[in-house]
């Protein structure tokens, strides 16, 4: 009995002991060098580690190397907080660092640890005193690299413990020879079987950084770094790259490679072999050739065949990028920058909007709405626009009109027509309720001529006579009529024409010499200019250069009328030179002539686009340069479509910094701003050619008709005056000639209408029906009035 307590006895003892002892042994506190992703727990890293030996620190914040000192121990409160810690070494950065010892000052990055009971000590030579174990150590007391406790002299020796070496426990441990321990024992991995350092090659995003294997680019910006851990070769060495794209369904695509004369030389460094690329968008494009597809991502790997060693592929997805002006995928447009209202938007994506009142990409017009028939289409492209004006600039447009009979000029228009420049003929037609009279037509050949320039068709002065009139009468006198005009299925609407009441003092003008008195011939009112002075075979007054109209002879020769008809050439848009008046030419077949010399980046706010030449006035358009705004006429900015803003103050300020001599020809002068349009206008600006340097004064002779016929049949001779235009221009002049025209102011009695014929025979016939009855009802007072009148007579 007594045994069997003494043996219990002996039982507790042991209890104690292992309760005492064996719980504090397995808790023992360590600092051992491992990989970062294995210090987890109850576990907490005092400083990053580039490789296992002769290595780069940073601080336990950074993340970005794979090792690092890890400690089993303490609450994990790290260097900037252990002011009341043991300061363990210091850094001369905050990664890819050198290393310093606790007892100098130089470097300011302290790796301290925080804990009760915890010291450190530096010994610089021998071994750690009693108690204490080897954690790192150091190649020098200062700019140091580091390694683990039993590679260099300077030893970090700390009152923890240390463990038997095993391979494969993620512990590096330099008893055992490790270089390295991954925490497995498997071969090409960058840490063999036994824990020896292999060469590594893989991808990252700086020089020291982690491996990565996807990551996101921007082509032309982003610089990606290809490493070599342990490469086997020393430090300082050169190493050539090569670069491919893993593809799938031919041979990898050789991005940059020495077959390609494009190969990357790198260095060693720190026991690192380094290289850096920044893949192109000519790489992409290379890379995706194969794919026969706009690639998001791409596969691409590195191989350095003097090491013999291939990285793993890393997956690069390209950013999309707007404003580059190369469409990628996710964009439907990139017009090369980020502005939005240019018809591509801030995010490349095509914005315009048919309807929004701005004149966006693809876009001819936009009235604000997608209805058809207005002039703008529903797709904001020109329609045709057909409509009546009281002059040849269309301005202003008219819906009625009175008129003067052989008077009053109208003029019919078409805008954005689809025909090429030259002659048209315009049909004039009386909209009548059953059939509608032709009143100018082809068919009746007395169709209004005109011409089309830059799509615009402009027909020559057409003035009603009573003659028209007459024609569209439907049996009353009627004093209003409704018109319109076609010209090959373009139909204008009805112009509503009211017929003045009173003194018509143009009946009887015809030609310039009908006018009796200065004012009237200078002023031609009644628009026989063009009449009297078209030159057969030379040119017409409608052609652009040409001006016809009526000269005052104050000292006329015996015989001659006082008021005679001229036409004068000058200079005009298309001719190939920058007039008075114009700030472009369309005649000039090189741009930068064409303009002046001038680009959309000459005015002011626009920094790419092309500027364009209105083919009427000559004037430069804006509307297709780019990096403006959009604005109105006078809100004191350069807005797209103009090229000076009324609103700006400053003359210089105004026109862009422009002034006339920018202009080609210009010497001198001053520019104007057009208030409604703000287009600059050069009409004051001196040195350049002015219009109508020459003119030919005609004197017309009609001796030989007096218009009975309704046709005034005439001659004409011309003398020259100033300055020669073309070689024979004032020969042309001399030449003379002759024409025919119709009388407009002949009046065709509305007695003698074929109604009123008609009209009058029945009257006639009624009127005999009359007095044969009454004859028929008295013949004895018939015949007592013949035997009176006999008896008279004896």
């Amino acid at each position: 009995m007594r045994v069997k307590k003494a043996g219990i006895f002996y039982l507790i003892l042991l209890g104690i002991f292992l309760f005492a002892f064996l719980p504090s042994a397995s808790a023992a506190d360590t600092c051992l060098i491992k990989l970062k992703s294995q210090c987890t727990g109850s576990q907490y890293p005092l400083l990053g580690l580039s490789t296992g030996s002769n290595a780069h620190g940073e601080l336990y914040s950074e993340n970005n190397y794979l090792y690092a000192l890890c400690c089993n121990f303490g609450n994990g409160i790290q260097a900037n907080e252990c002011t009341s810690g043991t300061e363990v070494l210091k850094l001369s950065s905050a990664t890819n660092a050198h290393a310093q010892t606790s007892s100098l000052s130089t470097y300011a990055n302290k790796i301290c640890y925080q804990k009760s009971g915890f010291d450190c000590q530096t010994i610089t030579s021998g071994s750690c005193p009693t108690g204490y174990n080897a954690i790192l150590s150091l190649s020098s007391e200062t700019n140091a690299h580091i390694g683990t406790p039993g590679s260099y002299g300077t030893k970090i020796c700390c009152n923890v413990r240390t463990v038997p070496p095993v391979c494969g426990n993620g512990v590096l441990e330099t008893e055992n020879s490790e270089t390295c321990d991954d925490g497995n024992t498997a071969n090409g991995d960058g840490c063999s079987s036994t824990c020896i350092i292999e060469p590594h090659a893989y991808w990252s995003l700086s020089a020291y950084g982690s491996p990565i294997i996807s990551t996101e680019v921007m082509l032309g910006t982003t610089t990606l770094y290809m490493i070599i851990d342990n490469p086997g070769i020393e430090d300082g060495s050169a190493v050539t790259f090569e670069v491919y794209e893993d593809d799938d369904t031919s041979k990898d695509d050789k991005i940059r490679t020495t077959a390609t004369n494009n190969s990357i030389t790198g260095s060693v460094v720190d026991e690192k072999a380094i290289a850096s690329v920044t893949l192109t968008q000519t790489d992409w494009d290379w890379a995706k050739a194969s794919e026969l597809a706009d690639d998001v991502t791409q596969e691409y790997y590195f191989r350095v065949g003097s090491i013999g060693i291939t990285s793993g592929n890393l997956d690069v997805t390209k950013s999309v990028v707007c404003g580059n002006s190369i469409i990628e995928t996710g964009e439907t447009c990139d017009d090369g920058n980020t502005a939005p209202g240019d018809g591509c938007s801030s995010t490349c994506q095509i914005d315009h909007v048919c309807g929004n009142s701005i004149i966006e990409t693809g876009e001819t017009c936009d009235d604000g709405n997608t209805a058809n028939g207005d002039g703008c289409s529903s797709v904001c492209v020109w329609e045709p626009d057909a409509y009546w004006s009281t002059s040849s600039s269309g301005s202003p447009r008219i819906t009625s009109k009175e008129v003067i009979l052989g008077e009053t000029p109208l003029y019919m228009i078409i805008e954005h027509s689809p025909f090429l420049d030259g002659t048209k003929y315009f049909n004039v037609f009386e909209d009548d309720t059953f059939f509608d009279d032709d009143i100018r037509t082809i068919g009746e050949e007395n169709a209004v001529r005109g011409t089309v320039t830059g799509g615009k068709a402009v027909s020559a002065p057409l003035i009603l006579t009573d003659t028209d009139w007459t024609k569209a009468d439907d049996g009353a006198d009627d004093i209003e009529q409704e018109y319109y005009f076609n010209i090959e299925g373009i139909q204008s609407y009805d112009l509503i024409v009211t017929k003045r009441i009173g003194p018509q003092p143009c009946l009887n003008t015809n030609l310039c010499s009908d006018y009796t008195d200065s004012a009237s011939c200078v002023a031609d009112s009644c628009g026989v200019a063009d009449a009297s002075v078209d030159p057969p075979g030379i040119a017409t007054c409608s052609t652009p250069n040409y001006s016809c109209g009526c000269w005052w002879n104050p000292a006329p020769e015996k015989g001659t009328s006082n008021c005679q008809g001229n036409y004068s050439i000058g200079p005009a848009c298309g001719d190939g030179v920058i007039n008075t008046g114009e700030t472009c030419d369309t005649g000039l077949v090189d741009p930068i002539d064409r303009f002046g010399g001038l680009t959309c980046s000459d005015f002011d706010t626009f920094t790419g686009g092309g500027l364009t030449c209105d083919p009427v006035t000559c004037t430069i358009d804006t509307s297709q340069c780019t990096g403006g705004t959009p604005g109105v006429c006078g809100d004191s900015v350069i807005n797209t479509g103009e090229t000076c803003d009324t609103g700006l103050v400053d003359p210089i300020d105004r026109f862009g910094g422009l002034t006339c001599p920018d202009f080609d020809t210009f010497t001198g002068g001053g520019l104007t701003c057009d208030p409604v349009t703000c287009d600059i206008l050069t009409n004051t600006c001196t040195g350049g050619v002015d219009a109508n340097p020459g003119t030919c004064q005609v004197t017309q002779d009609t001796a030989k008709d007096d218009c009975a016929d309704g046709f005034l049949s005439f001659s004409w001779t011309g003398v020259w005056v100033g300055d020669r235009v073309s070689g024979d221009e004032d020969e042309k002049c001399e030449l003379g000639g002759a024409d025919t025209i119709a009388c407009p102011s002949r009046v065709q009695l509305p007695f003698f209408g074929t109604g009123s014929v008609i009209a009058v025979i029945i009257l006639a016939i009624i009127i005999y029906l009359i007095i044969s009855l009454r004859r028929n009802r008295n013949p004895s007072k018939t015949q007592f009035r013949h035997g009176r009148v006999k008896r008279r007579k004896k």
